[in-house]
């Protein structure tokens, strides 16, 4: 019987060290110990989402979940469970710690046919960052996600802070929609609406980009 050669051991040392850094559950690490195994992040963000296209006359509503909370594993189970499906926005930089969903969880949601969108690495206040500060909240969230295994097409803007550069970044970091909090949980927040009344835009509005943007 013919029996394939043994690696070197150069060749054993490295396969050993892979699977020590991703056993490590320190995303960061385990991105930096991949070495080739990774995309740079210049190749991941080269990679546009592709746009949204609806049909005219066409609405689309999404449940949404924003800071990758452990509980929303829960959540995705119930939608699934009446055949329904959800959108998950992640903070990278929260991924595997107390109380937040691991990159296992994220996976199988992604598996089962919930969105992961972006929601920047430790959910910046982002008009308040200079523009290369925000540029590493948004471009390097995806990044690590993308490296991940994840799909990553959506962000939404924590807090709904965005402005104009804002979402320049977002649309250099290749994401095809962005949505903010909407104008009525934009009041809740602020505690300026003390009465109910309807909102004047759809909670939650989401904004697709040009394809063509820059």
């Amino acid at each position: 019987m013919h029996h394939a050669p043994s690696p070197p051991p150069s060749a054993r040392s490295r396969v050993r060290a892979f699977f020590l850094c991703l056993s490590l559950a320190l995303p960061p690490l385990a991105l930096a110990c991949q070495g080739e195994q990774s995309s740079s992040p210049e190749d991941v963000l080269s990679e546009r989402a592709p746009p949204i296209v609806l049909a005219p006359g066409q609405l689309v509503v999404s449940l949404t979940f924003d800071d990758n909370r452990a509980s929303q594993a829960d959540a995705a189970l119930l939608l699934e469970a009446r055949g329904q499906r959800g959108t998950f926005y992640v903070n990278s930089g929260r991924v595997g710690l107390a109380g937040y969903l691991t990159y296992a969880q994220l996976l199988r949601m992604q598996a089962a046919g919930h969105e992961i969108g972006g929601h920047t690495i430790s959910h910046a206040h982002l008009t308040a960052l200079d523009v290369d500060s925000q540029r590493r909240q948004v471009c390097d969230d995806r990044v690590a996600l993308m490296n991940a295994g994840l799909r990553i097409t959506s962000f939404t803007y924590p807090f709904g802070d965005e402005d104009e550069t804002t979402r320049q970044v977002v649309v250099d970091c290749n994401y095809n929609s962005a949505r903010d909090v909407g104008a009525c949980a934009r009041r809740m927040a602020a505690r300026a609406a003390r009465t109910r009344r309807a909102c004047p835009s759809p909670p939650g509005a989401r904004t697709p980009f040009a394809p063509s943007a820059r």
